[in-house]
C-alpha cells in the first residue's frame, strides 16, 4: 500500500468508502450481537 500522498487522488475515494464499509459492518455486528 503507498502512502496517501503517493496515492493517485482517485484512489483516495475509493479507500475512504472501503473504510466506512469496514466500519458500517462493524457496527452493524456490534448491534447483531446485542
Amino acid at each position: 500500500d503507498l502512502p496517501l500522498k503517493l496515492r493517485p487522488a482517485k484512489y483516495q475515494p475509493i479507500a475512504r468508502t472501503k473504510d466506512q464499509m469496514s466500519i458500517v459492518q462493524q457496527l452493524i455486528g456490534r448491534a447483531s450481537e446485542i
